[in-house]
């Protein structure tokens, strides 16, 4: 725990940042960002502005040169990956670029620096047999449990089987659901930067949340099942959410999703990584695999940028890799 000054403030707390209020409302409001990103670059600028106070810099006086010594005394001093310094520049970059967008900076001084390369990082994503085994363990919760198990099962596997982020499953309307003959089909999804992408569901992902559109229905129309239910009564089903939060009136808490996949993972899977993310890359790298191509998996998992989803690309030359040296053992055996 950080020392406090006897101002009251922590050593190391970020220095305010300049036109801060301004700047948080271009990212809100013109680029889309999520508030936990925006919270992220408020962050990551204000140890830059930090470093800047001992360097005797300002913010609007700074060069390449000065940037290039930032990125060594983030590498070396603080010992931090490059993964996390090209984050922390691309902070930097933003509100640079915002300056200048404002007429307060004639350029962006990253652009003119090298950024430290980060390796590449394989997707992590279950095997086929592991996707059995998760889709089984959501089904006899299910039938165990019919409420929460139905709800769990239709909230997963729109991860699974629609590449779906936590933050845009919790925040799916019942509304953006596309029903034909009786089935939902499609659901219109809102991702990164408040960008709507449509969603086709699969027949497992169809009937799952069919059911639980059934069971909502069946909850709002009878006071006391739902009462048994949620101890809130079927007020609390009456968010226009697919799936509603206690309060009744807003989405599902992310925090929530993530604790009971943990629980899954600690009961069924346990010593191995189970993460709302990993569902996600499972779901891609399934549609790689089966020769679809990359353009397709980019809009349906919401990338702005198909460099994100070449990615998967590296899973298959893993594969490959693999294979060839199996060929080597195999040879010795014989």
């Amino acid at each position: 725990m950080m020392a406090k000054t006897q101002t009251g403030k922590r050593r190391g707390d970020p220095k305010p940042i300049q036109h801060l209020a301004e700047y948080k409302d271009f990212l809100e409001n013109h680029r889309g960002l999520a508030l936990t990103t925006i919270r992220a670059y408020e962050y990551d600028l204000g140890y830059y502005t930090e470093w800047l106070n001992k360097e005797g810099k300002k913010l609007e006086d700074v060069g390449p040169k000065d940037l290039d010594r930032y990125v060594q005394f983030m590498r070396k001093e603080r010992e931090i990956d490059p993964k996390t310094c090209k984050r922390r520049m691309a902070a930097i970059s933003t509100y640079y670029k915002w300056m200048v967008r404002e007429e307060m900076l004639k350029n962006d001084p990253v652009y003119f620096i090298e950024l430290p390369k980060a390796p590449a990082r394989l997707p992590v994503y279950l095997s086929g047999d592991e996707v059995e085994r998760f889709h089984k363990v959501l089904e006899e919760e299910a039938a165990r449990r019919p409420i929460i198990g139905v709800r769990n099962r239709a909230l997963f596997l729109f991860m699974l089987f629609g590449g779906l982020r936590v933050s845009e499953v919790v925040t799916i309307r019942e509304d953006k659901i596309t029903i034909r003959d009786g089935y939902p089909v499609m659901v219109t999804v809102i991702g990164k930067g408040n960008k709507e992408r449509q969603l086709p569901l699969n027949e497992e992902l169809s009937r799952a949340v069919l059911a639980w559109l059934e069971t909502k229905r069946a909850l709002r129309e009878d006071d006391d099942l739902a009462r048994k239910h949620t101890r809130k009564g079927r007020e609390a089903l009456m968010s226009p959410y697919l799936f509603p939060g206690m309060d009744g009136k807003g989405f599902l808490n992310k925090y929530t999703v993530q604790m009971k996949l943990k629980a899954i993972r600690e009961e069924h899977f346990p010593g191995k990584k189970l993460t709302p993310h990993k569902l996600r890359h499972t779901f891609a790298t399934i549609l790689y695999q089966n020769k679809v191509d990359l353009k397709t998996i980019q809009e349906l998992l919401g990338h702005a940028s198909i460099a994100t989803t070449q990615i998967y690309t590296h899973v298959e030359d893993a594969q490959k890799r693999e294979a060839v040296m199996k060929i080597g053992k195999t040879e010795r055996r014989i």
